[in-house]
């Protein structure tokens, strides 16, 4: 079968489309990518109800510190925009 890469919030909808596929007998890995910086409540738990989820699952799970460049391309571009 073939791998596919779920981005996992950890929330219902990414955990039950990595959950199917993964039934449904796909290679799937999960990842999320870590946008905001700081140690926020929602992204800490939402890292680790994905990666409990994978563990669960059997399958690997990974996380892209993006956090620097979200601010960059995005935060900052929103900023410059708006001031």
């Amino acid at each position: 079968m073939d791998r596919i890469v779920v981005g996992l919030s950890g929330g219902v909808d990414s955990s039950v489309a990595a959950a199917t596929l993964h039934q449904q007998g796909y290679d799937v890995v999960g990842l999320t990518l870590w946008l905001m910086k700081g140690k926020g409540q929602c992204c800490s738990e939402g890292m680790v109800d994905a990666a409990k989820l994978c563990d669960d699952l059997g399958i690997p799970y990974h996380v892209v510190d993006s956090r620097e460049v979200f601010e960059r391309e995005i935060i900052n571009y929103l900023v410059e925009g708006y001031g």
